[in-house]
């Protein structure tokens, strides 16, 4: 039997002159993902994939995307203990914010061009994250 994880998080993405550039955040264990956590007791997806990216990044001011969510969904051993996790991210368009690292768990953030994202993002369950969320943006339009 395995543990399951429930979080939630934003793909955050920014418009930098006639692209688009993705923030992603990098762990003290050395890898690069993006913002999420795990969801709290009462709160839905959006509220967690919010509360998240405000903890971890100080970015407070976003539009989400809510006609779709992106699915990570993912399995890892701990202390030989089966884990399982499922991550359900909103895209989210982030217009001005000043970036606030959340040290305790973070150790850098960045703002990664749209052509380079996806080589920086360490997992490949992630890097489907950011392809589906890039082709939605694309695809989709989104706030142009």
């Amino acid at each position: 039997m395995s543990i399951e994880h429930v979080s939630c998080g934003v793909v955050p993405v920014r418009r930098q002159g006639r692209s688009w550039e993705f923030f992603l955040v990098k762990h003290h264990q050395g890898y690069w993902s993006l913002p999420k956590g795990h969801q709290e007791a009462g709160e839905n997806d959006e509220q967690t994939a919010r509360r998240e990216l405000a903890e971890e990044t100080g970015i407070t001011t976003v539009a989400l995307y809510t006609d779709k969510t992106f699915i990570e969904d993912y399995h890892w051993k701990f202390n030989g203990q089966d884990n399982h996790k499922i991550v359900t991210y909103f895209l989210g368009l982030v217009e001005d914010a000043e970036i606030t690292i959340q040290q305790s768990e973070l150790a850098d953030g960045r703002w990664i061009p749209i052509d380079e994202a996806e080589e920086v993002l360490t997992f490949a369950e992630t890097q489907e994250v950011f392809r589906q969320a890039r082709k939605a943006l694309l695809k989709e339009h989104l706030w142009e």
